[in-house]
């Protein structure tokens, strides 16, 4: 979803960290010979891990929260969790799921509640009074943004590689359920540079990526086409309506791409 974006910052001597909510215990495994239910969260650990040494990004850790059931779990004590991080790390940049969940995933959404109540109360000395006894003082991240597919996205590709291949599926989601309006859109980097280790860091999750997975057929022309380019929408501070570049910049630099939202779709599909 954003490792292009991932390997660009950390080539560019930026520090990426990444903290992952569960280990991914339940979820399908692509081959049985790859993990087996009971240790399949060992596994996608390691698989993580590796994918997270192939872009260059350092893995924080591990919220503990479980697999399919974080809504479910005491939401306080993983915010806490969250904003420790925060003001441990003293971040410019934080990056976590919209509210759609990519495709309407619990799990997601969840997460990126918890991390956007997380970005607001990591900066109030009110919330988690304990953690100044620890020596960790409240921070503002500067920005907070959303990793978001636009809707075209995903049906484009699906049809495109099911016209060399006899079938393809996503999980059993529909590819019209991934992603929101372009015109919800912020920021659009071109990560074609660092492709080639998004695709290795997405072939590092054996568990799954079956063969007739979508992710496993796309091909590098389809990979180039329509995954060298990752989106974002800015959350905080306000947008200020030209399209953005760059997590870093400023929403107003004179830098920024001076196109509308809609052009993005042409931006991809030329």
């Amino acid at each position: 979803m954003m490792g292009g974006t991932m390997a660009h910052y950390a080539r560019s001597g930026i520090d990426v960290h990444l903290l992952c909510a569960t280990r991914g215990e339940w979820g399908t495994i692509s081959d049985d010979a790859l993990a087996t239910r009971e240790n399949l969260a060992e596994v996608r650990e390691k698989e993580l891990r590796d994918a997270c040494e192939i872009l260059g990004a350092n893995l924080l850790g591990f919220l503990d929260c479980p697999d399919g059931d974080i809504n479910n779990t005491d939401w306080q004590a993983i915010e806490e969790k969250i904003v420790r991080a925060i003001r441990t790390l003293r971040p410019q940049v934080i990056v976590t799921f919209g509210l759609d969940g990519l495709y309407g995933h619990p799990d997601h959404i969840a997460v990126s509640m918890l991390t956007s109540d997380a970005f607001k109360s990591a900066a109030d000395v009110n919330c988690f009074a304990n953690h100044l006894a620890e020596g960790l003082e409240p921070f503002q991240a500067s920005k907070l943004y959303y990793a978001q597919y636009p809707d075209f996205l995903m049906s484009q590709l699906f049809s495109s590689v099911l016209a060399n291949h006899d079938a393809a599926h996503l999980w059993g989601f529909q590819p019209e359920t991934f992603g929101v309006s372009a015109y919800d859109i912020t920021t659009m980097l071109n990560v074609e540079e660092t492709l080639p280790l998004k695709m290795k860091a997405i072939k590092a999750h054996r568990t799954q990526f079956a063969p007739d997975n979508i992710f496993s057929l796309v091909g590098e022309e389809n990979a180039r086409k329509f995954l060298s380019r990752e989106y974002f929408r800015l959350v905080s501070p306000a947008f200020s309506g030209n399209l953005e570049n760059d997590l870093f910049a400023d929403t107003n630099v004179s830098n920024n791409e001076k196109r509308s939202n809609k052009e993005i779709q042409n931006e991809v599909f030329i």
